[in-house]
């Protein structure tokens, strides 16, 4: 078996939406902010070939609140709770485990939102840490053997747990966005 190859592993790529309504005459919006999330690795270890990948989805509802504005330009701080889930793959060699998670996360940020026009016309400049972490994913189907021999999956059945080195395999989609 190949082991895995975390070292391996690059970056993500995530998409968003952003659907926004500003409370009349109040200093609070509020989002909906859907997104999808997508990685994805092959290639060859010590011990053969591996594919790991990974698609999900978030949706949070946004609490924007405009600290301080004026005409052309207003700033913001963004407050959510939101959930993800997550659907992927590891295949290492001829054995394979589909699995999937998901959990409650968190996000907040900061922004600016730059208005032209008389403000017909608005573009943010804005970051958010998001922390979502799936603490331990389930197998959907499981095909061959995992060993634990060489950093592989020791333990997973079908409708189980995922274990990796005798503790739960989880996905972090976590981060700046």
């Amino acid at each position: 078996t190949a082991g895995l190859a975390v070292s391996e592993l690059g970056n993500a790529w995530e998409g968003n939406a952003m659907l926004s309504y500003r409370l009349s005459g109040s200093m609070m919006a509020l989002q909906f902010r859907p997104g999808f999330f997508y990685q994805s690795t092959d290639g060859s270890a010590a011990g053969g070939t591996y594919e790991y990948s990974a698609i999900g989805f978030t949706v949070f509802p946004v609490l924007r609140i405009y600290m301080l504005e004026d005409n052309a330009i207003k700033f913001f701080s963004n407050f959510s709770v939101g959930w993800g889930m997550i659907n992927g793959k590891i295949k290492e060699g001829v054995n394979e485990v589909k699995f999937s998670g998901g959990n409650l996360g968190y996000m907040v940020g900061l922004g600016a939102e730059f208005c032209f026009f008389g403000g017909s016309h608005c573009m943010n400049i804005e970051g958010n840490f998001r922390f979502l972490d799936i603490e331990r994913v389930t197998a959907d189907s499981v095909s061959g053997t995992f060993d634990g021999t060489g950093g592989t999956i020791d333990a997973v059945q079908k409708d189980g747990e995922v274990e990796l080195g005798s503790r739960d395999l989880g996905v972090n989609m976590s981060g700046i966005v």
